[in-house]
């Protein structure tokens, strides 16, 4: 069996302004990288006696907690003005193992925070609160996520696979950015034009 745990890596973009490059967040604190869904309210039809006659759930909301120690050399990935950040993002979530499941959210509203202690020495926590998609889809979704870099070691591009659920089909893979092995193979090759024989 193939999971999900251990180290994970983590890209941001921001999507309400187009063209806007991958942001790869250094490796959160241990055990930080947290996604968690809380139940959509609960609606109960009752009939006399007390029992439900009917129960209806609302949508779940999704919220992704992570931390990044601050150090010497090192800024906040984001800017901020009292935790509010500006704008909409997207996240994605890569485990250790890549073929394992990571997590696409599509739209989310980020606020950031800062602590200290002598133990953890400075720490930047980050919330993600995820909306609706522009698309109308699932908020969090779930398939192999794979990071594409250009000759630099620099996140260019993502390729996503969202993975089926119950007995749907997985859908196909999804680029974002670029992609730069199949630029390179796409590009023309120059060759050298023969000299003509005097």
């Amino acid at each position: 069996m193939i999971l999900a745990w251990g180290k994970c890596g983590a890209v941001i973009r921001r999507i309400d302004i187009p063209d806007q490059p991958f942001i790869e967040l250094p490796t959160p604190v241990d055990g930080t990288t947290k996604l968690a869904s809380t139940q959509g309210t609960k609606k109960e039809a009752k009939i006399e006696g007390g029992e439900n006659e009917a129960v209806r759930y609302g949508k779940n909301t999704n919220k992704l907690d992570l931390s990044i120690r601050g150090a010497k050399g090192r800024r906040r990935p984001l800017k901020d003005s009292d935790g509010v950040i500006e704008g909409e993002y997207e996240v994605f979530i890569q485990p250790e193992n890549k073929t394992a499941t990571g997590v696409y959210l599509p739209k989310v509203n980020l606020n950031a925070q800062a602590s200290f202690d002598t133990e953890e020495g400075l720490v930047w926590p980050y919330s993600a609160d995820t909306v609706v998609p522009d698309d109308g889809g699932t908020q969090v979704r779930e398939g192999e996520v794979e990071f594409l870099r250009d000759e630099k070691k620099k996140v260019v591009g993502i390729r996503f696979t969202e993975w089926g659920k119950g007995d749907e089909e997985d859908k196909e893979p999804v680029l974002f950015g670029k992609d730069p092995a199949a630029e390179a193979q796409a590009a023309p090759v120059h060759q050298e034009e023969p000299e003509a024989d005097e």
